[in-house]
């Protein structure tokens, strides 16, 4: 049997320039164990050095040259697991790796307040951690959903959300395609647009105010737009609308959108923000400064009530986007995968066929990955 990690990573002892390692603690039979060390390192020279990379990466997918993941594998290891986990920390994670077998694969379980930080990408010299591990993100503040019953979570009704200006046809048919073979009856995925081209509805953010009791919440749209004015982080729905408001969603109005939070403790849906940069790995925030904590869709998701949810830690193509979102639910709900194991699953199916756009590995779960979701019927 597989072997799980669990570790708590708050802000380092000192603030500021220069700023040492975070503080890592790990949990073993129900005590902490402090792993940390006063090594100074600079966390906000680390977090430009993974955005630039990232950056690079997608302009290259974007322009369809080729891209090699050596590079990434490079960063995952020298700038970011050598300087940001301890010695004592590289043991267990060594130890708990070599349990895996088969498909049971050992959960690293991150209680965190540094969002930005990518651990999926690390590399430990034998392969990514996100794909050695089921990594589930746990934050810290000071509200949580409540996650008591340990039954699946019934699915009566989907959100599907496409953005306008976003896909041409072919990509547009392939993403109607989401959740095909999947539920039960036509009425269960309640897709905006329902058909693509001129003139047809494509959503806003009063879609997602007023969606009634959803089970799970799927976003394609763009994603990590910094607004101008304020410095925050955006979705657009609609990035050539004039009337921004609309269509923007921002992570500090999740708990002001009214209806939103109202179905978020009624059914306490899987929220997937299929955008770009959708947790705080690209916000350009500074690693050491009070802002950067707490930061990002995914801890704003999850404190609001969703049980679970899925983004991207950096920019990702439209095709993989698509593909990925397809591959994941036949797992979580074709296959009734937990879903950790189903996140898992997905990026392994797309190492093992090849696939050379590293969208794939970007992807992260909030919430306890032992979650299950299966379509009533």
């Amino acid at each position: 049997m597989a072997t799980d990690v669990t570790l708590m990573v708050l802000p380092s002892f000192a603030g500021g320039e220069g700023a040492g390692r975070p503080q890592i603690f790990l949990e073993q039979k129900g005590i902490w164990c402090d792993l940390s060390t006063r090594d100074p390192i600079n966390l906000p020279q680390i977090q430009k050095a993974v955005d630039m990379t990232l950056k690079r990466f997608m302009k290259k997918i974007v322009l369809n040259q080729p891209v090699a993941l050596w590079p990434l594998k490079t960063l995952g290891l020298k700038t970011l697991y050598e300087k940001l986990v301890p010695r004592r920390l590289h043991d267990v994670l060594q130890a708990a790796a070599s349990t895996a077998a088969g498909d049971d694969m050992p959960v690293l379980r991150i209680h965190t307040r540094l969002h930005w930080i990518p651990w999926e990408l690390m590399h430990d010299e034998t392969d990514f951690l996100g794909l050695r591990f089921q990594i589930a993100r746990l934050p810290i503040g000071p509200t949580a959903p409540d996650l008591g019953d340990d039954q699946p979570h019934t699915v009566h009704r989907i959100y599907n959300l496409l953005a306008e200006h976003l896909f041409e046809k072919n990509l547009f048919n392939r993403w109607t395609t989401t959740f095909s073979g999947l539920v039960a009856h036509p009425g269960q995925e309640i897709r905006v647009p329902s058909a693509g081209g001129p003139g047809n509805n494509y959503p806003t953010v009063e879609d997602l105010e007023n969606a009634q009791d959803p089970d799970i919440v799927h976003i394609t749209c763009h994603g990590g737009e910094v607004d101008r004015e304020d410095g925050k982080v955006y979705w657009t729905l609609n990035h050539k609308h004039k009337i921004h408001e609309n269509y923007r969603i921002k992570d500090d109005d999740v708990a002001t959108l009214g209806q939103m939070t109202l179905f978020f403790a009624n059914t306490r849906p899987l929220v997937f923000g299929n955008t770009c940069a959708s947790v705080s790995a690209a916000t350009g925030l500074d690693a050491s400064s009070s802002e950067s904590l707490d930061s990002g869709f995914g801890a704003t998701f999850f404190a609001q009530g969703a049980v679970a949810f899925v983004g991207a830690v950096a920019p990702i193509s439209d095709r993989l986007s698509v593909e990925f979102a397809r591959q994941f639910y036949q797992r979580l709900l074709g296959a009734g995968l937990p879903i950790g194991k189903a996140l898992w699953a997905t990026k392994r199916h797309f190492k093992e066929v090849g696939e050379n756009d590293p969208s794939w590995l970007f992807y992260c779960l909030y919430g306890p990955p032992e979650t299950r979701f299966q379509i009533a019927h």
